[in-house]
């Protein structure tokens, strides 16, 4: 919980040509993600704070498959492994072989794009090591509800303007200072691949649907924490049209939209963003004098 300091992520494979590695430090801030090759990352670029998330998102393969015989090293000084040597102590807290087969009856589509991200690896830092998780929720709750019962319904509605008000939207590396060109005008970024972080209030709110319309944006990523601290698996396409399906069904407290890639290879430029979502202050409640099935 008290996180630790990255020095260095390798990753070597039989295939994979590119990953990209983003940081939440123990403050809760989303640190600019380091991309390039997974052998070979810039490590000048990795921040000295602490961290206490670190995910690795595989970006592409040389032969367009899933990654292969893939393998995890994580150079880090953390609790338990510092000393006071002449030279300042580098200590590997994690170092993991792990073999990676993707079975063809988990594949998604039956053709991939040299640039679609292809497997996504979280580590959480812990006070004796870091850990592997991989979780999946599947929630489905059916209740009842007879004569005169009374049921809460949420009206879904457009929430970023409401989000821009409160001041709960930043962008990163370099926060922009008007965030109502959001709404207005279309935010022209500097940096090729900026990330949104915009935080919900503290009771969260359900997330329906994100649409980030632009002059050439042509993939996003979606992340999601919700009200209890869990990271649901990001949620990646076009910025348009987004699989909301994938969404969670639970209340958020964080959002975060990183941009993948453009069309021209150039830096966002007049994007604007749209977030549907059942928040506070917009619940009714509704009598109901028959049964009703809620799934």
């Amino acid at each position: 919980s008290e996180g630790v300091v990255v020095h260095d992520v390798k990753v070597p494979s039989n295939n994979v040509e590119e990953i990209m590695v983003s940081f939440t430090t123990v403050s809760g801030d989303h640190i600019p993600p380091v991309r390039g090759k997974p052998t070979a990352l810039p490590r000048d670029m990795f921040s000295s704070r602490k961290m206490a998330q670190l995910v690795i998102v595989f970006m592409r393969t040389t032969d367009n498959n899933s990654p292969n015989h893939v393998t995890l090293s994580i150079v880090a000084c953390g609790p338990g492994t510092t000393s006071t040597p002449v030279k300042s102590p580098v200590t590997i807290i994690s170092e993991t072989t792990m073999a990676v087969t993707v079975p063809p009856a988990t594949e998604t589509s039956s053709v991939r794009t040299s640039q679609q991200p292809l497997v996504t690896t979280e580590y959480h830092a812990s006070t004796s090591s870091s850990r592997e998780e991989t979780s999946t929720l599947i929630e489905s709750t059916t209740s009842h509800m007879t004569e005169e019962t009374t049921k809460e319904f949420c009206e879904h509605m457009e929430y970023i303007d409401t989000l821009i008000a409160s001041n709960s939207v930043t962008t990163k590396p370099e926060d922009i200072p008007n965030k109502e060109d959001f709404i207005r005008n279309g935010v022209n970024f500097v940096d090729t691949n900026p990330m949104v972080v915009i935080d919900m209030p503290s009771e969260g709110v359900v997330v329906h649907d994100v649409k980030v319309p632009s002059n050439n944006v042509e993939e996003i990523m979606v992340s999601f924490t919700t009200v209890s601290g869990d990271h649901i698996p990001p949620v990646r396409g076009k910025p348009t049209a987004l699989p909301t399906d994938h969404f969670p069904s639970v209340k958020t407290v964080q959002l975060v939209i990183a941009f993948m890639r453009t069309t021209d290879h150039k830096s966002p430029n007049h994007v604007t963003i749209s977030i549907v979502a059942c928040g506070p202050g917009r619940t009714t409640h509704i009598t109901e004098g028959k049964m009703l099935c809620t799934l």
